[in-house]
């Protein structure tokens, strides 16, 4: 976890994701994604199916080539970057070339490694590994007059223009090709169209014709969990939620209250307050 920690401040970090990537960006959150569609009178939500681990260890290796490391140092740090597992599939194959090096008999698998989801370096290498897909996406909206933006495996393309069923089908259909020629799928099951009239929500965030709230759904689920929590305990309301550990729910409640913050803070303050007074008496305040 140092070296990816390391990795990604000295390496990854001094190359720029596509302009339409939101995710794992400084400076850049669910807030900011959502504004970019302000105004939209129709929207194209889109899933990449199994993100992560759709990249394999040839991309990242190809990636570390291509930001001018030689292929020792290329293979070395697609190693340390990605991971295998018994449900990796198994490939016919060999290690990367590593010029003139020998080849290191440990690496000698009969499978590839895939980045991990939630490693340290993970939400960087798939932004940048994505970066031609963003510029032909970006591309087929421009020409369209269509916004586009990325959200890690999330593709959101709205419009302000005429509403057409035939364009947002052709859209999709555009989409679902230059997602597969970058080696991805899309989740077909996930793809939604958002016609005039109805509700836009990007990422939890609900997008009116002039600004972006905090949806009903993520209001809902923060009040409950804070009801819960102050009223039988953060120990038991976590375990009737489903939760493994009561700092992993913590942690969550955390995160959750950070994220509203951002969109709307005038909401979240009283929250917030009310949920480190539920910590204090708990005693979770300082840990987790």
């Amino acid at each position: 976890m140092q070296v990816q920690r390391w990795v990604l401040a000295n390496v990854l970090a001094r190359v720029k994701p596509h302009h339409a990537s939101y995710a794992y960006s400084r400076g850049r959150s669910v807030g900011s994604c959502a504004r970019r569609h302000i105004g939209a009178r129709f929207m194209i939500k889109m899933d990449l199916h199994d993100f992560f681990h759709s990249i394999n260890e040839y991309r990242v290796y190809s990636l570390y080539r291509d930001i001018g490391y030689n292929r020792l140092i290329s293979l070395e740090l697609s190693r340390i970057t990605t991971r295998y597992s018994a449900f990796a599939r198994p490939v016919p194959l060999p290690a990367p070339s590593t010029g003139e090096y020998p080849r290191i008999p440990a690496y000698q698998v009969p499978y590839l490694g895939f980045v991990p989801q939630g490693g340290a370096s993970s939400g960087a290498i798939a932004n940048l590994v994505v970066r031609r897909m963003d510029r032909e996406i970006q591309a087929m909206a421009t020409d369209r007059g269509l916004t586009y933006t990325r959200y890690a495996d999330d593709l959101v393309l709205s419009g302000a223009g005429a509403f057409s069923r035939d364009t947002c089908r052709d859209v999709v259909r555009r989409t679902r090709e230059i997602v597969s020629r970058n080696g991805f799928q899309l989740h077909e099951k996930k793809t939604r169209l958002t016609s005039p009239g109805g509700r836009k929500v990007v990422l939890g965030v609900t997008v009116t014709d002039t600004d972006v709230k905090l949806s009903r759904e993520v209001k809902a689920r923060l009040t409950n969990h804070l009801y819960g929590a102050g009223k039988f305990g953060i120990r038991q309301h976590a375990a009737s939620r489903g939760f493994t550990s009561t700092f992993g729910f913590v942690r969550h409640m955390r995160g959750l209250l950070a994220y509203a913050h951002a969109i709307d803070p005038s909401f979240t303050a009283p929250l917030t307050a009310r949920w480190s007074e539920v910590e204090e008496r708990d005693g979770t305040l300082t840990r987790a």
